[in-house]
């Protein structure tokens, strides 16, 4: 019995914590939260509710959530587009975030982006790049086979190192998967297109000094 409860109080913990995350509160939120529920009459548990166990928590149930999408996706083959971007940390390492777009659960018809991994780079160079890449996908449940058949689209910035016609990330991946779509992220060409215009048309210049 005293186990059943504290699964039930650790129950109304998570919900809480999810609550918190959904509607993107910060996690400060959670003492609160609780000090409301206990004035209701619910009991909450003797858990640690500090907004660091609230982060630990939320972390936890976005893992398991992201593990639960990777394998209805595997075991519906259902079709995956990877998205790739370059980023640095605070402390000046050098990342890569992989993003997926793909059909998920009950929404057959509507296409979902989730961010799958942030992972760090030990070199930036193209090689490298789509070898860690790749390792992470089967670190994932992604493995070659799932990829030969439902990989169809790969998008990224137009940097040397990943569009490059050569030896860039994109065409190291296209012959691996012979069919794959390769797309120039329309997310950047709008930054460059604005960009461009920024430059060219004078009657913003007081607006920037602004």
């Amino acid at each position: 019995k005293m186990h059943q409860t504290n699964v039930v109080t650790t129950e109304r913990v998570f919900i809480t914590v999810y609550n918190i995350a959904k509607s993107q509160r910060p996690f400060t939120d959670l003492p609160q939260q609780i000090d409301l529920q206990v004035l209701n009459g619910i009991s909450m548990g003797r858990i640690p509710h500090s907004d660091k166990t609230c982060a630990e928590i939320a972390i936890h149930i976005a893992s398991e959530m992201k593990k639960n999408i990777c394998r209805d996706n595997i075991s519906s083959k259902k079709k995956i587009t990877i998205l790739i971007d370059e980023s640095t940390t605070l402390t000046k390492k050098t990342t890569l975030v992989v993003v997926i777009r793909t059909f998920f659960g009950n929404f057959p018809g509507e296409a979902y982006v989730f961010n799958l991994d942030l992972m760090e780079l030990s070199s930036t160079i193209a090689e490298n790049i789509t070898k860690e890449l790749l390792n992470n996908l089967n670190m994932h449940g992604f493995d070659q086979d799932f990829l030969d058949e439902c990989l169809i689209a790969f998008a990224c910035d137009w940097a040397s190192a990943m569009i490059g016609k050569d030896s860039g990330v994109a065409t190291r991946l296209k012959t691996i998967f012979p069919n794959l779509l390769i797309w120039h992220c329309a997310n950047h060409r709008l930054e460059l297109a604005v960009g461009d215009v920024v430059d060219e048309v004078s009657g913003i210049n007081h607006l920037k000094i602004f």
